[in-house]
């Protein structure tokens, strides 16, 4: 009877031990679980922010889709020169992102995302996409990131204008340019002869000139010291007969109608010609407006002759107001369960 009970005591004693090692590793499981999926959450949200300030995505140009394609990765990285630079964000990528919310999951993978850009000297909002997360929340993961705000847009690059061949401009476009000098040669994608190939003019309104304000940007520049530009209208210049120009006759076509534009000597000359440079042009493109060209426009470039000189620039729109300097920026991406 004694042994009975000292093993029955034992049993129960057993049993006790087992249940607690039992409850204690359904615990340990539990908490692993919510471990793995933590970390899971912050792998995911820390990935996700990464390509967001990194990459311009995939498509690089997906912005300019309309609308974008569902499963486009919507990086937000600036595109410069053909190359994405890192940590600075792209001010129409943002813009587009804010009107198609939903191409977030496709790099969060999750449906409860919150996406906020915020300046970094005020903590103002710049831009909010989708809702904070819930009180409620499971799990909550977040990735800051430190950024600047490129305001601007480049409309076009004109590359190389000291080394171009002129009997082969290539498929660099917008190259309606002079190298001036003796003789004066003039180039130009010489089968574009109307302004509605967008390889050969660009496209500004009235409402544009409203919401944006445009530079030339000077992007590289060795050994040249004058150089002058003017715009004309898309059809200008080269409407119909551009290709039996010779020389002469191009050059008077394209004086005579910067001249109509802008009174003579009509060419406009660059005023800063340092690396970085941003030339205020609202003015000049409003005359050709004016002059009742446009939409459709070209730039025109003058610059002497130097085969040892580079010369790079940029034609760039920002916001009205917003100016062309870069935007300190904090980036908080927040998923969760």
């Amino acid at each position: 009877m004694i042994f009975t009970t000292d093993v029955l005591l034992a049993l129960i004693i057993v049993t006790i031990v087992l249940g607690i090692i039992t409850d204690q590793m359904e615990i340990f499981s539990y908490k692993m679980e919510d471990f793995a999926g933590r970390q899971s959450l912050e792998r995911n949200v820390t990935d996700a922010a990464d390509y967001l300030v990194k990459s311009p995505g995939e498509p690089e140009h997906w912005e300019r889709q309309s609308p974008p394609s569902s499963d486009a990765l919507p990086g937000l990285a600036v595109i410069d020169r053909g190359r994405p630079v890192p940590n600075f964000l792209f001010n129409k990528k943002i813009a587009v992102l804010k009107s198609n919310p939903k191409l977030l999951k496709n790099l969060v993978h999750t449906d409860n995302y919150y996406l906020i850009i915020t300046r970094a000297n005020d903590s103002s909002t710049i831009v909010e996409i989708g809702n904070p997360p819930p009180q409620n929340a499971k799990e909550v993961a977040v990735a800051n990131r430190s950024c600047m705000l490129v305001p601007g847009e480049v409309i076009f690059n004109m590359i190389d204008l000291m080394h171009i061949n002129p009997a082969n401009p290539g498929e660099n476009a917008f190259l309606w340019y002079s190298k001036a000098g003796v003789p004066n040669i003039y180039v130009g994608p010489g089968n574009v002869t109307t302004s509605s190939n967008p390889n050969s003019s660009f496209y500004v309104t009235r409402d544009d000139l409203e919401l944006y304000d445009y530079y030339l940007r000077i992007d590289a520049n060795t050994g040249v010291r004058s150089a002058d530009y003017g715009f004309t209208d898309g059809d200008a210049v080269v409407n119909g007969t551009y290709g039996d120009f010779d020389d002469k006759n191009r050059r008077d076509a394209i004086n005579d109608e910067l001249d109509r534009v802008y009174g003579q000597p009509g060419w406009l000359k660059f005023k800063d010609l340092n690396v970085g440079a941003f030339i205020p042009v609202d003015d000049d493109i409003q005359k050709v407006l004016d002059k009742g060209g446009g939409p459709d426009m070209k730039l025109w470039i003058q610059v002497e002759s130097n085969p040892n000189a580079d010369f790079d620039i940029s034609l760039v729109k920002v916001f009205h107001g917003q100016g062309y300097n870069k935007i300190p920026v904090k980036l908080a991406l927040y998923i969760w369960e």
